[in-house]
């Protein structure tokens, strides 16, 4: 499995805040997913694609140009996430 770094070097600098990446097991997930107030369904799918992200799925319909957006997680959390940290505080 390759290395979760760049994903919190990301995430600290879209919301000025430092962010950690934790692994979890499974059933930890589960709970938080059921705390934050997922239903049982949301919370399998979310797991289901957690599982095959860690156990390199492949998907059925490979991405292409049709079918990929050019959102990086940069731009997503620059664009959606600091703004909803900021009304939070």
């Amino acid at each position: 499995m390759r290395s979760t770094a760049w994903l919190s070097d990301i995430l600290t600098a879209a919301t000025g805040r430092r962010i950690g990446v934790e692994q979890i097991t499974d059933d930890a997930m589960r709970t938080q997913l059921h705390q934050a107030g997922m239903t049982e369904s949301l919370v399998e799918a979310v797991i289901g694609m957690s599982t095959g992200l860690r156990e390199d799925f492949v998907p059925e319909q490979r991405r292409s140009l049709r079918t990929t957006t050019p959102t990086t997680l940069a731009t997503w959390a620059y664009d959606h996430l600091r703004h909803r940290l900021a009304d939070a505080s």
